[in-house]
């Protein structure tokens, strides 16, 4: 349903943004950001539809590009996030996925200059507030929870809403704690 959005978006408004590549060799390019208008564009050019871009309708098969080069780790992750955020259709996976990908980002930046993560400023890069509340740290915090959660846990993963997938992992927790407790009073 997203992607025949975008497709039409495209067909109609024209390509607004290139694709993001990082060149890897000669003729060789490696997608960084843009996955969903190059599936659209392509899905386009298997029924030979074509599309506009700066105003000019573009051959089948070709894409603009933003071309990078010589890119470190970081700064592909910095890109890939960027991209992602700049979304609004993203599901609760994808934005407590997209949270911890920030964290990791601000993690590594922070070890690469001595300093060390900060958990409220990364909060306020999230909400763009200058001031942080104790909820809005707390709601940061859990998103990343959950994001490390979705990648071991399937049931986690598959909830509907962050706050299904909240619900499942406390009561994951708690009756680990359940198990716990009972092989400790069997030790005693």
């Amino acid at each position: 349903e997203a992607m025949a959005a975008l497709q039409k978006s495209i067909s109609e408004q024209g390509l607004l943004h290139p694709v993001v590549v990082e060149q890897i060799g000669e003729n060789q390019y490696k997608l960084l950001a843009g996955e969903r208008r190059l599936r659209s564009i392509k899905a386009m050019a298997d029924f030979g539809m074509t599309f506009s871009y700066a105003q000019q309708v573009l051959d089948l098969g070709y894409i603009p590009a933003t071309v990078m080069q010589n890119l470190t780790e970081l700064q592909r992750r910095e890109i890939e996030w960027e991209e992602n955020a700049a979304r609004t259709d993203l599901t609760w996976q994808e934005k407590v996925k997209a949270t911890k990908a920030l964290q990791e980002l601000r993690g590594i930046q922070a070890a690469e200059t001595g300093g060390v993560f900060d958990l409220t400023a990364l909060t306020k890069e999230i909400t763009g507030s200058a001031e942080v509340t104790p909820q809005q740290k707390a709601q940061v915090a859990s998103e990343i929870k959950l994001a490390e959660a979705i990648e071991k846990n399937p049931e986690v993963a598959a909830a509907k809403s962050k706050r299904d997938a909240e619900k499942i992992l406390k009561n994951q927790e708690k009756r680990q704690e359940q198990i716990e407790a009972a092989v400790r009073m069997e030790l005693v």
